[in-house]
């Protein structure tokens, strides 16, 4: 693994907030107690085996004995702590993230002597509690303007194809799905008439300019004019021989009002691209949304003030390693400009 001077210099952060993790929690021990204590702030606690509603007990123990059937409730269970051996790894990482520091996984498991894997599940279940959170500084990038950070396999990767297949395939059946439905795709703007008969005359298969032409009754030069519109929007697509289609992408990118939101959702795509190269050097198309997670983490300061993420992890439930594998980041990926201002 490749570090730039960026990461190290986040790694050499880390490794003071470790310093002075360890020294506020002292053992794991002090790392278990301060999750019991998050989670006991949900007061009550349901028994799986004859669904009592018990009080929390808060004690220094991960479970209790149902009131009613004497059943073990253990405070974890179906938690984002749910049979969790060690603490102090999850909750460090957490809060690194929490104070805007990023570091890979290489970094994590090196800094917290934990196998790369353990490290790799805790990034990941943090990137999914923080992406199913909404932004108000959210943009959503079609994942094709981050094609150039995608470098890893996954399961979702064509068998002997490069990483980068991932989203041409994802392509693929979405064209595929639009030609079976025989549905124009909806188009999110307010479409004038000629745009909408031009929208009207495109189709999954290359059409003549002239054709267009003659469908649309519009002149060659205000065709050309309203073509060049639905390009920038991403409705439409130029091919060889002067034809054009509707995209292949048209359901994945939605449509940008004007040509200013289309430079924003690329300027966005390639700040996040700086950030991915500076700490993972690349990722898979299938975690793209979990990267651009973290990546928010880092910029979006505004939206996590102090013990935010805490929070958010006490009172979310389970993420199985079954739910990362069935993971897959959508046709579009929810990335923020950076905020200026830190909390």
């Amino acid at each position: 693994m490749v570090f730039t001077d960026v990461s190290e210099a986040s790694f050499a952060q880390a490794r003071v907030a470790l310093r002075k993790l360890d020294a506020q929690y002292g053992s794991e021990a002090g790392y278990m107690q301060s999750v019991l204590e998050d989670l006991a702030s949900r007061e009550t606690i349901i028994c799986n085996q004859c669904f009592f509603e018990n009080k929390i007990e808060y004690t220094e123990e991960r479970m209790q004995l149902c009131s009613k059937c004497r059943k073990e409730i253990w405070h974890t269970a179906e938690t984002f702590y749910h049979k969790v051996r060690l603490f102090r790894p999850r909750v460090v990482i957490r809060e690194i993230f929490q104070q805007g520091i990023t570091i890979s996984v290489n970094q994590a498991a090196e800094l917290l002597d934990v196998a790369n894997g353990t490290a790799a599940l805790v990034f990941k279940q943090l990137g999914i509690v923080v992406s199913r959170l909404n932004s108000s500084n959210g943009v959503q990038v079609p994942t094709q303007f981050c094609t150039s950070v995608v470098s890893r396999r996954s399961t979702e990767t064509p068998a002997r194809e490069p990483p980068v297949a991932e989203e041409f395939e994802l392509r693929r059946k979405l064209q595929e799905d639009s030609k079976a439905s025989e549905v124009v795709p909806e188009v999110n703007l307010d479409l004038n008439e000629p745009q909408q008969k031009l929208l009207e005359s495109l189709s999954h298969e290359p059409i003549l300019f002239e054709e267009l032409s003659r469908k649309t009754n519009l002149e060659p030069a205000e065709l050309t004019s309203q073509l060049m519109f639905f390009e920038l929007n991403g409705i439409a697509e130029s091919c060889p021989g002067n034809k054009y289609k509707l995209a292949d992408s048209l359901n994945l990118a939605g449509a940008f009002t004007d040509p200013s939101q289309l430079a924003k959702a690329q300027s966005i795509a390639k700040t996040f691209a700086y950030f991915i190269k500076d700490y993972f050097q690349g990722v898979s198309r299938k975690y793209l949304q979990i990267y651009a997670s973290i990546h928010r983490l880092s910029v979006d300061r505004k939206s996590f003030p102090p013990n935010s993420l805490r929070k958010l992890c006490a009172a979310h439930s389970h993420i199985s390693y079954e739910d990362i594998l069935a993971y897959v980041t959508p046709p579009a990926v929810l990335l923020v400009a950076p905020h200026h201002n830190t909390s």
